[in-house]
């Protein structure tokens, strides 16, 4: 009998086909897949670790420990593999349950390192297939045995060349006045070698937030400003060295502001031919409103400056001003030595550095402002 093979068979056999073809396509990029996932490799050995126990990898920043990159149970013999596959390079922690030491290696695709650790024993840690775990791992074994002081470590940090060891050693330290400079030395070592990096986008966002902050602390040499006032002229705060000098920050809109002036302008006025200056930073947009609250207000001093970037302006954005008034006393040597004076708490300092010297200040309410200005 003769069978004839129809339009509709044919049809039916190329889909076969095809779909055979697809099949075998899918499953060939699926076992490469499987290949390419594994692109991380950590061979370990586990003493007085209990055979089953999960040994893991998780991500540290800033800090914080966040995801976990890989797993691996302890075998019976101790010996232990982790692998994987991660986006890009990362610091992070070898951990265990209940374990809380130290344990911090580089990983990325393409590392193949070896380490052994003993539970019993923080220091018995070693690593091997990567020089900046082996020089971490290092750093880490010093400060263990106490060999590194605070000099020691802040010299580290600023001779340091790799970002990422540069960063577990900086980070190892409190930030403060002193050692900020390094903290801001690393973000730009980051941001030369591994500027797409997640760690290093917010660990500059970290320093950034922090600078402001650090940058009037009491104490500290108050940050340098450099904008123009009304003539155009640009007037520095370095300029008024050798003279107390009140930094306040505010402007046309702010109602607060403007009720504490006359304060400022009797302050002004009592102690100026004492060695008080001021220096009034706006926070305006707009230089017509600036530039007649300042002849309304009567601010007489020639330090009235603006860059008229309203809150995104450099000077707010240096001193970390959140809120207005808000302003700042620095003494001769341009350190800063009081903050937030306003009425009798500005009358009393003012009154302990050089003498009663007329009236009372009246007392104002402190009020924050919003960040929108209306005009």
């Amino acid at each position: 009998m003769k069978r004839h093979i129809t339009t509709r068979h044919l049809l039916l056999l190329l889909l076969i086909t095809c779909v055979s073809c697809y099949t075998t396509q899918a499953q060939e990029k699926q076992a490469e897949a499987e290949e390419e996932e594994v692109n991380f490799v950590v061979e370990g050995k586990a003493e007085n670790v209990k055979a089953g126990t999960e040994v893991f990898l998780q991500r540290i920043d800033l800090g914080k420990m966040l995801n976990i990159v890989a797993t691996a149970p302890v075998k019976e013999d101790g010996t232990f593999r982790l692998e994987g596959n991660i986006p890009e390079k990362a610091i992070c922690n070898l951990r265990y349950p209940l374990y809380r030491g130290s344990m911090v290696l580089i990983i990325e695709n393409d590392s193949e390192l070896e380490v052994s650790f003993d539970s019993k024993d923080p220091k018995a840690f070693t690593v091997s297939g990567n020089q900046e775990s082996e020089q971490i791992k290092s750093f880490v074994d010093s400060i263990m045995a106490r060999s590194y002081g605070k000099e020691a470590i802040m010299n580290y940090a600023d001779t340091v060349d790799n970002a990422y060891v540069g960063y577990v050693v900086t980070n190892s330290m409190k930030m403060n006045p002193t050692n900020f400079h390094l903290f801001d030395k690393q973000v730009k070592r980051m941001v030369t070698q591994a500027p797409e990096n997640t760690l290093t986008k917010r660990y500059a966002g970290f320093v950034s937030k922090n600078k402001g902050m650090i940058a009037t602390k009491i104490g500290v040499v108050a940050p340098n400003i450099a904008e123009k006032n009304p003539q155009g002229d640009t007037i520095t705060l370095e300029s008024y060295r050798g003279k107390y000098v009140l930094v306040d920050f505010w402007a046309s809109w702010c109602k607060p502001c403007r009720r504490d002036n006359p304060n400022l302008v009797r302050a002004y006025n009592q102690y100026k031919d004492k060695g008080l200056e001021i220096y009034s930073v706006s926070m305006d947009k707009v230089a017509s409103k600036w530039e007649a609250a300042i002849e309304q207000d009567g601010l007489v001093w020639e330090g009235n400056v603006s860059d008229l970037g309203g809150w995104l302006s450099k000077p707010a954005k240096d001193w970390n001003v959140k809120s207005i008034p808000s302003n700042f006393l620095i003494d001769p040597e341009g350190k800063i030595i009081a903050k937030k004076l306003r009425g009798a708490l500005l009358d009393q300092k003012l009154e302990k550095i050089f003498g009663k010297a007329g009236a009372e200040i009246e007392v104002e309410e402190k009020t924050e402002i919003p960040k929108k200005e209306a005009h």
